[in-house]
């Protein structure tokens, strides 16, 4: 048996439904912040909401970068096993 350390093609489902998972929590936590903000009227509450939403825009920019790394790392594994003639598709 190979010893894998990569994540297998079928664990690809799970890393998908966790990338959603991730982006919905994002785009909750936006939105949440966002409410807090337009009712809060202590100045240091708003900086300090401030300041996270800047950090959640900031992973949400991140997720996009992190899934076409993950994507081709799918993609060159495919090729490798069909180049090696250990697989194919």
């Amino acid at each position: 048996m190979l010893n894998k350390k990569a994540v297998a093609l079928g664990q690809l489902p799970t890393v998908v439904l966790t990338f959603v998972v991730i982006g919905i929590s994002l785009a909750l936590g936006a939105t949440v912040m966002g409410n807090m903000k337009d009712t809060s009227e202590d100045a240091n509450a708003n900086t300090t909401i401030d300041e996270t939403i800047s950090g959640i825009t900031e992973l949400a920019n991140w997720q996009e970068t992190i899934a076409i790394v993950i994507a081709a790392a799918v993609i060159l594994g495919l090729l490798g096993l069909f180049f090696s003639g250990r697989g194919g598709i």
